[in-house]
C-alpha cells in the first residue's frame, strides 16, 4: 500500500528507543522518538482495524488480506492539520489526527465538538496541547493566539454573528461559521442572504433574536 511503512524496528536501536521517526507533510514536519512505553488504543468505529497511539501515530492491524501491522503515513491538510486515511470495505475515510487522538485518549464530558490545540501548533499533536472545545473556544482561543485576526467594518465577514439553531451554538462571524461547517465564505452568504436555499441550521443573529432567510 502507498501509504504504509513497516513498523518493524532496527536491529541498531536502544532498548528505550524503538525509533526516531521524521513524518512529512506537504511541507510540515514534525520530528518526534518513538519510545516503548507507546500506547495504543482503538479507533473508534474501526476496531480491529485500526489503532491510534498516545504518540499520534496510526496502525493498520492484521485481519483479512492485511498480512502485517504497519504504521500510516501523514499527510497534511490546507489548514495544516495532520490527517491520515483509514480503509475498510472499499470506503475510504479521511481524518484528522489530532481528533483521533482526543477521542481515545481525553474524556469529554460536556460533549463538546471541536479539538483545540492549546499552543496553536496545528501538528503538535501531543495529548497535553490538545482540549476539547466549544466553536466559540476555539474561535476566540484563535484570536487570543493571534491565528486569527479581527476584522472589523460594516462589510466585513466578521461584523455579523451567526447561530446555528439546532443548538443555539454561537458564532462570532459568517467567516468562522463558514470555516466550522465547511462552506465557502460565499456559498454561506448566499444562503443567509437569500440568493440560494439555505440548508444549514445557521442564520443570522441579532441580540435574542435570529434574522436572515
Amino acid at each position: 500500500m502507498s501509504n504504509q511503512i513497516n513498523i518493524t524496528a532496527p536491529e541498531t536501536s536502544t532498548p528505550s528507543l524503538v525509533r526516531a521517526s521524521t513524518l512529512a507533510c506537504g511541507g510540515c514536519f514534525s520530528n518526534y522518538k518513538i519510545m516503548e512505553n507507546e500506547i495504543w488504543k482503538d479507533i473508534k468505529g474501526y476496531e480491529g482495524s485500526y489503532q491510534i497511539s498516545n504518540l499520534g501515530r496510526v496502525k493498520s492491524l492484521v485481519r483479512l488480506h492485511v498480512k502485517k501491522e504497519v504504521i500510516l503515513t501523514n499527510t497534511c491538510d490546507s489548514n495544516g492539520y495532520k490527517m491520515t486515511t483509514l480503509t475498510v470495505n472499499g470506503f475510504e475515510l479521511k481524518t484528522s489526527i489530532h481528533r483521533l487522538i482526543a477521542i481515545a485518549f481525553i474524556g469529554n464530558p460536556h460533549n463538546k465538538p471541536q479539538v483545540n490545540h492549546i499552543n496553536g501548533i496545528k501538528t503538535d499533536n501531543r495529548i497535553e496541547n490538545l482540549e476539547w472545545a466549544t466553536s466559540k473556544e476555539n474561535i476566540n482561543h484563535a484570536w487570543d493566539t493571534g491565528l486569527t485576526k479581527r476584522r472589523l467594518g460594516k462589510n466585513s465577514p466578521n461584523h455579523k454573528q451567526i447561530i446555528d439553531i439546532s443548538n443555539n451554538e454561537i458564532y462570532s462571524s459568517v467567516k468562522d461559521a463558514a470555516n466550522i461547517v465547511g462552506l465557502k465564505l460565499s456559498t454561506l452568504c448566499a444562503m443567509l442572504n437569500g440568493q440560494n436555499k439555505n440548508k444549514t441550521n445557521l442564520r443570522y443573529y441579532e441580540g435574542n433574536k435570529s434574522g436572515g432567510l
